[in-house]
């Protein structure tokens, strides 16, 4: 089969440069389309040069955060709108001669906590009534003049924590009220005064750890239990005399790792049992003449990062095989003798985060590699370069089509990346052929894998 570069006319022969296969992976059109389409952050991977406007643009719409790596001379108008739109923060990357009053009301529409980025002369009234009503805590960046009670009821109501940033004088019973029944947890910033009983008791309903902060004289056996009942984990707030045995297993029935708060003498064997069954994790807590085999194998069946808390003669083969196929992530607990080519795959397979555990020795083996970038388009820099072939290459490349194809809602990939626009630009600053009738996008990829 001729590689289309063989028909093309003279001028694109002299163009053609021998590339290696990981060179001609990170040149790739394709590639680089559907890794911005996976993450907008994977714009900074991509060489400066082939940061092209519609490669730009793929990413902004993926993750606003995105323009932060779009080369200053295409963040225009239309790039940024379409930043701020996806993700509100993105304004603090816009350029300041762009900031204008209707990308600021964009910008808070999506995010209100982008009010920070606002220019002082374009926070009004309305654009900061705009940006609470989104997210309440853009009140600590409303100025000091526009910062009214209706404003600050807005914000509480959105989020009762934004009452940490209301000034102290708008504060009132009301106001308090209306925060902790969003979020328990405002009490801690509601006037010492204004804590009574009846406020306590709507704040831990909404969240146990607002325990933290009732006033010692109010504390009751009640409190804690209606605490403990919306939050295992406030137990550490329970006086250490008074966590009974009901209590501690109300806590753990709740919350497993609330087992790392219960007295020693109380950690029995069934309750050991009651937390890891609800919470895999709580194993760290369980004393270490109760860390039986079959305890902790309920634990890492129901999250497979317990491993980290089995003891090292407990970790068998058959225990590490459970917990990474709960959680690959579990990959870097197994022991270095138990890291199997065969339990590392299902461990990628699992979670391609798991990776970064695969022994490096694994790596030297091309066919491991070639599992691996089937699995989870796995990293260059993992393997020796020596061993990145064309085949290893179309791998990863099969790997990102398959990803994107599962995952996409929209028109499929190839409606977008054949588009004219897209090829006309990456045509300008790579060596492959422009795309014509006689060589679609389809042939173009093949061209950079020959």
């Amino acid at each position: 089969m001729k590689r289309i570069a063989d028909s093309q006319p003279a001028m694109t022969q002299a163009k053609k440069i021998k590339y290696s296969a990981k060179e001609r992976l990170w040149q790739n059109g394709y590639f680089m389309n559907i890794l911005v389409r996976q993450s907008g952050f994977s714009l900074n991977k991509v060489p400066y040069k082939l940061r092209i406007v519609e490669l730009c643009r793929l990413a902004v719409q993926q993750n606003g955060y995105a323009l932060e790596y779009v080369p200053v001379e295409l963040r225009t108008a239309e790039l940024c709108q379409l930043a701020v739109q996806q993700n509100g923060n993105a304004l603090g990357d816009v350029p300041e001669a762009l900031l204008t009053a209707e990308l600021c009301r964009l910008a808070v529409q999506q995010n209100g906590y982008a009010l920070w980025g606002v220019p002082e002369e374009l926070r009004t009234a309305e654009l900061c009534r705009l940006a609470v009503q989104q997210n309440g805590n853009a009140i600590g960046d409303v100025p000091e003049e526009l910062c009214t009670a209706e404003l600050c009821r807005l914000a509480v109501q959105q989020d009762g924590i934004a009452l940490w940033d209301v000034p102290e004088e708008l504060r009132t019973a009301e106001l308090c009220r209306l925060a902790v029944q969003q979020n328990g947890e405002a009490l801690g910033s509601a006037p010492k005064e204004l804590r009574t009983a009846e406020l306590c008791r709507l704040a831990v309903q909404q969240n146990g750890y607002a325990l933290e902060y009732v006033p010692e004289e109010l504390l009751t056996a009640e409190l804690y239990r209606l605490a403990i009942q919306q939050n295992g984990k406030a137990l550490e707030y329970v006086p250490y005399k008074l966590r009974t045995a009901e209590l501690c297993r109300l806590a753990i029935q709740q919350n497993g790792k609330a087992l790392w708060e219960v007295p020693y003498e109380l950690r029995t064997a069934e309750l050991c049992q009651l937390a890891v069954q609800q919470n895999g994790r709580a194993l760290e807590s369980v004393p270490e003449a109760l860390s039986t085999a079959e305890l902790c194998q309920l634990a890492v069946q129901q999250n497979g990062v317990a491993l980290e808390s089995v003891p090292e003669e407990l970790r068998t083969a058959e225990l590490c095989r459970l917990a990474v196929q709960q959680n690959g992530v579990a990959l870097r607990d197994v022991p270095e003798e138990l890291r199997t080519a065969e339990l590392c795959r299902l461990a990628v397979q699992q979670n391609g985060d798991a990776l970064d555990s695969v022994p490096m020795a694994l790596f030297l083996d091309s066919g491991f590699c070639l599992q691996m970038a089937k699995l989870s388009g796995i990293s260059l820099n993992h393997v020796k370069d020596s061993l990145i072939d064309d085949t290893f290459v179309n791998a990863i490349l099969d790997h990102y089509r398959l990803l994107y194809f599962q995952q996409s809602t929209g028109p499929t990939l190839f409606s977008t990346y054949q588009q004219p626009t897209f090829f006309s630009q990456w045509q300008k600053v790579t060596t492959g052929p422009a795309v014509t009738s006689e060589h679609p996008a389809s042939s173009l990829i093949t061209f950079y894998f020959q």
